[in-house]
């Protein structure tokens, strides 16, 4: 038990016809698929007519809980600039660039070095996501409303992944250590369209795809990786939660809201390797994967959201994955996840 950091700090409003926010502290950050967190960092917020400017510097200062002893090794001395550039250029038409740079400022480890096992730092990295997301809205008399969303991400710097070996309970050793240049690049799109002549009915449609590393024995990766930013967000699935990491994952369902104030959606997706590996990526499930066949399997997702007149908010969700040809020792295995939440607003 103990207390935890969230959001906290100052700020400062200023201007009026650049309309301006300075804040410092525990800053909130959110960027679709690629950040929402929390981070201890400074932030300047613009706008002026259609354009909107985020600029900030972000290092962790503080550890995140009173029960930790420590700032979490792999978030310690990182600093991270991000930036997002924001236009509306046309009504419900918007187009956002953003830059994430991060660069590692802790010190290598040599090989053969001990360090207290509590402390590792399973990598070392100087990496930069920079990209380009679309958002639109259109209307249609005859057909209905549509929803369009587009991503594209690079990735590109270097990085050193080490190894480690555990002589003693309370130290660790590296025993291996390799360096890449990284080059990748992701992607995204989605699309909701609700038909003029069902109201409370929407039909969703969505696909991604991040590259993998095809010559996994060289000093040069393609393969794609978020950013760790991206908090809880499940966007390509509840139980499985995938990270855009040698991915192709493609869904299709519905949303219909009706009876008041209660919301129901059911999503299909299947997942795929972009790179046939024996690592499955960063995912919840983690069985070793064979590398001779893509196919990770397939999830079901329902979704019930019920708003009451008396402030409560009532979720539900069930989601079912079944492992694809990939997973050699569990093909067939099906795996189940329960989650029932209830807020009150006051």
């Amino acid at each position: 038990a103990g207390l935890e950091r969230h959001l906290m700090g100052a700020s400062l409003s200023f201007g009026e016809a650049i309309a301006s926010e300075l804040s410092l502290g525990r800053v909130e950050f959110n960027n679709w698929l690629w950040w929402d967190d929390d981070l201890d960092a400074i932030k300047l917020s613009s706008s002026y007519k259609n354009l909107e400017v985020m600029l900030a510097v972000a290092e962790e200062q503080f550890r995140e809980a009173s029960y930790e002893d420590f700032v979490d090794p792999e978030e310690a001395r990182v600093r991270r600039f991000l930036a997002t550039l924001s236009w509306e250029f046309s009504r419900d038409q918007l187009l956002q660039f953003f830059l994430l740079d991060q660069h590692d400022r802790s010190a290598a480890y040599e090989f053969s070095e001990s360090i207290d096992s509590d402390r590792v730092d399973a990598g070392d990295a100087d990496l930069r996501w920079s990209g380009v997301s679309y958002l639109g809205e259109y209307q249609f008399a005859r057909s209905g409303d549509i929803s369009v969303e587009l991503h594209y991400s690079k990735l590109s710097g270097d990085e050193t992944l080490y190894g480690f070996s555990s002589p003693t309970s309370t130290s660790s050793t590296v025993d291996s250590l390799q360096s890449y240049r990284i080059e990748a690049h992701a992607s995204a799109v989605s699309l909701n369209w609700k038909p003029a002549d069902l109201d409370n009915w929407s039909l969703l449609l969505l696909a991604a795809e991040a590259t993998g590393d095809g010559s996994p024995g060289d000093n040069r990766s393609s393969q794609f990786r978020q950013t760790g930013l991206q908090g809880d967000s499940d966007p390509f699935g509840a139980l499985l939660q995938p990270e855009l990491s040698n991915l192709r994952v493609s869904g299709l369902g519905f949303a219909y809201r009706g009876f008041g104030n209660i919301g129901i959606s059911l999503m299909a997706y299947e997942y795929r390797q972009h790179r046939l590996s024996t690592s499955p990526g960063a995912l919840s499930l983690e069985p070793g994967t064979n590398g001779t066949d893509s196919d990770l399997g397939r999830e079901i997702d329902l979704l019930i959201d019920i708003q009451t007149s008396k402030g409560f908010n009532i979720e539900i969700v069930f989601a079912s994955f079944e492992a694809g040809k990939a997973y050699e020792n569990s093909r067939g295995n099906s795996s189940q996840y329960l989650l029932m939440g209830l807020e009150y607003h006051f």
